[in-house]
């Protein structure tokens, strides 16, 4: 019997696919989980969230994190069609249900690695 091992999809090196690590993958990204820590708060113009995370985020980055976010579908991208135009960025069903998914991590984090 022939064993088939699936591959990630992604292309990346892994022999087997695992959704932890791909999630993992995602979030690990800099700057993503405090992109979406933002838009936990609520739905946000790029301009916004450029703003709240004034402290290194660059417009290149936010622009590759917010469209490897969107390809994810945990976030959606809202195109304003106004002078200039604008664009609105708000978690998705799944982008809510992961801040949900996090929120033991968050509990352990904060019983254990609290910064004072």
């Amino acid at each position: 019997m022939a064993t088939h091992i699936e591959k990630d999809p992604r292309g990346t090196p892994a022999d087997i696919f695992c959704p932890i690590g791909y999630t993992i993958d995602i979030i690990s990204k800099k700057w993503s989980l405090y992109i979406i820590r933002e838009l936990a708060e609520g739905s946000k113009y790029y301009n916004q969230i450029l703003k709240a995370l004034n402290w290194g985020l660059t417009p290149k980055i936010l622009s590759e994190r917010l469209k490897e976010l969107v390809k994810e579908k945990i976030i959606s991208k809202k195109v304003h069609n106004t002078i200039p135009v604008r664009v609105e960025y708000s978690l998705t069903a799944r982008g809510k249900e992961f801040i949900n998914a996090f929120k033991p991590i968050e509990k352990w984090s904060k019983k254990w690695n609290v910064i004072e």
